[in-house]
């Protein structure tokens, strides 16, 4: 059988046959230079504009920049001198027989890639301990990583790790007055779980048992930046495993939330697997690849499985047709039997919490909990007819009503945090743009690489199946989240063909520019240059996030300093005004020295039942907005 990507031979003629001619490749570039100036253009007139306003006038556009755009607006200011001088140069000569095609041969496929991908890996662990050390305010200073965390989904996926590390799925819920524990993301109405899919926090457990659950997401982002420089070996060598390797390890967004115990690094570890292997069936149409890809894709989809279905569609689609133009029929069983063995670990997971195999714990929460929230358009009018007694009215709430016009809002907001966190705005939209085009021109050729296409299809799939939801997500972008690496092999495959041709028509000024806006697109992520520009990337997710950490961790310094009769009980009157920060959270087995609970008015005129309540307990009572507390006496 003939694999999917191509061989390259090693004749002159076929050299020269497989990269577009000069005239195509000027035209590439010259769209994606009109797409940077349109991104750029517009933004830094703007900035003009108000500049020419204040006393100082337009010569502040000088310093102060907008890091998304200014930098890249110079280069692109510089880049049309490039291409003139570039067209001056005479007609390259005929390629010998010993340069270098544009994609790899499958020779230098075969070679090992492993070491690669293990140096990677490491480097993208120790860029996420990186993170982990940043400084935040406060005094004295505190480190990132070593703060509690920020999102009410970490902590739901930390009690489901306890509960799954209990050798259980859930436990009961309080006998007396259960909703004084109601917890952000867990349900509480007889069984006290975790609303979410039992991926994660089996992914989390191990690393929670030694005390450590940060080391877990670490690691999965080390294997994610393996994986995909094993993938990037696939699709095109090594050239392009490196560079998506190593922009992986770098990007800001995929460090700072391998910092977060959400579900995100775990799914990727599921995806990007998926993705390696399901390349190498391409290549080899080995059961084996087959059943280890759909090993992936099953795991990915017991942490999140509309992302996984998303980004497993165009490959799915692609794989029935290449089973059927192949004959390779015994395949099937090795895509399709991890992925019902995954199917039957979920039915049993619903089963075990809500009696019902199809439904899901993230089902029953939102019908329980927070009916306006639920997935699809018109989200609060569907959910209103649906209150029920146990709504969080104030996070509830919370929700706007999906139409198209904040769809296309949400899409917008998803796309431009993408490219900000990913790597950089303009380098990722140029990168699209050069991957297109070159894929168009070398259609002419006959080596228009599908695969390429199916890293394409993902990102556009992925963003399709959550335009349906309200919330465009954690710093505008975590529902597509997982589309980060897509990009980068994106970047990567864009990286090679600009070097390589630049260098067959020996105009490498425009390859070097092309590095040069990567390396701009580095020092913005990851340092600051005053004056021009004074936090970067990194820093502004850290402050971000930070702010909700530090809020936690002066909370557990008041019960730490506070509470000094032990065992106890903190009620914790609500602060109406944040719906995001609820210090409302506890071991699932209720067990611990210190339990957090709801305060209810009612309870203010019977301090005796609440004393029977929870015997030999101390009571508290603390307010979340101003954090003062006090202890409760009967009497009182």
């Amino acid at each position: 059988m003939t694999p999917i990507t191509p061989t390259i031979p090693e004749s002159t003629e076929s050299s020269e046959s497989m990269r577009p001619t000069r005239r195509a490749y000027f035209a590439i570039v010259l769209v994606a230079w009109l797409t940077g100036m349109a991104i750029t253009g517009p933004v830094e007139w703007f900035r003009i504009r108000q500049l020419a306003a204040l006393p100082a006038g337009v010569t502040g556009w000088f310093f102060d920049w907008n890091v998304d755009t200014t930098p890249y607006f110079l280069l692109l200011i510089v880049a049309p001198l490039i291409g003139v001088l570039a067209q001056w140069r005479p007609p390259p000569p005929k390629l010998s027989s010993t340069q270098k095609p544009l994609v790899s041969s499958h020779d230098e496929q075969k070679r090992k890639p492993f070491v690669g991908a293990v140096s990677v890996g490491i480097l993208s662990v120790l860029v996420s301990w990186w993170v982990a050390w940043q400084p935040l305010g406060g005094e004295p200073v505190s480190r990132f990583g070593d703060l509690p965390p920020a999102y009410h989904d970490e902590y739901s996926y930390l009690f489901q790790a306890e509960t799954f590390l209990a050798g259980r799925t859930w436990f009961p819920s309080y006998a007396e007055h259960p909703e004084i524990f109601d917890q952000v993301h867990v349900l509480n109405d007889g069984k006290f779980a975790s609303r979410y899919f039992p991926g994660t926090g089996m992914w989390i457990a191990p690393f929670l048992a030694i005390g450590h659950p940060h080391w877990g997401h670490w690691l999965a982002a080390g294997l994610t930046a393996a994986f995909v420089f094993l993938a990037g070996w696939e699709l095109g060598g090594r050239a392009i495993a490196w560079w998506g390797g190593i922009l992986t390890a770098f990007s800001p967004g995929m460090a700072l939330f391998s910092n977060l115990l959400l579900s995100h690094h775990p799914t990727l570890v599921g995806l990007f697997f998926f993705l390696w292997q399901y390349l190498r069936m391409l290549r080899t149409a080995t059961t084996t690849a087959t059943l280890l890809a759909g090993c992936g894709l099953s795991f990915a989809m017991l942490c999140r499985p509309m992302t996984a279905a998303g980004f497993g569609f165009p490959f799915g689609v692609w794989f029935i047709w290449w089973v059927y133009r192949n004959s390779r029929w015994k395949l099937i069983p090795g895509m399709g039997l991890p992925l019902l063995a995954g199917m039957i670990v979920m039915l049993s997971y619903n089963h075990s919490i809500t009696g019902q195999w199809t439904e899901t714990p993230y089902q029953l929460y939102t019908d329980t909990y927070t009916p306006r929230h639920v997935y699809g358009f018109n989200n609060v009018e569907r959910g209103e007819r649906n209150l029920g007694p146990k709504v969080l009215a104030n996070y509830d709430k919370w929700a706007e009503n999906l139409d198209w016009t904040l769809a296309q809002k949400n899409v917008y907001h998803r796309l431009l945090a993408s490219g900000q966190w990913t790597w950089g705005l303009v380098p990722l939209a140029l990168s699209f743009v050069v991957v297109v085009g070159f894929e168009f021109a070398l259609g002419k050729t006959g080596r228009r690489d599908p695969n390429v296409w199916l890293v394409v299809a993902a990102i556009i799939s992925l963003h399709l199946v959550h335009i349906p939801y309200w919330y465009d997500g954690i710093l505008h972008w975590h529902y597509v989240f997982e589309t980060a690496p897509l990009w980068m092999l994106i970047a990567a495959v864009a990286m090679i063909h600009v070097s390589e041709s630049s260098r067959q028509l020996e105009i490498n000024m425009i390859s070097m520019s092309w590095k040069a806006m990567f390396l701009v697109a580095w020092l913005v992520n990851f340092t600051s240059l005053s004056p021009f520009w004074n936090v970067s990337k990194i820093e502004m997710g850290v402050n971000n996030i930070g702010f909700s950490r530090l809020k936690y961790a002066a909370f557990q310094q008041v019960v730490e300093r506070g509470v000094t009769k032990r065992p106890a009980v903190i009620f914790v009157r609500p602060d109406e005004t944040d719906r995001h920060i609820d210090f409302v959270t506890n071991t699932p087995q209720l067990n611990s020295p210190i339990l957090v609970a709801r305060w209810k008015s009612e309870f203010a005129h019977d301090l005796d039942r609440l004393e029977k309540y929870f015997p030999g307990r101390s009571l508290y009572l603390l307010d979340a907005q101003t954090l003062h507390w006090r202890e409760l006496r009967s009497g009182e």
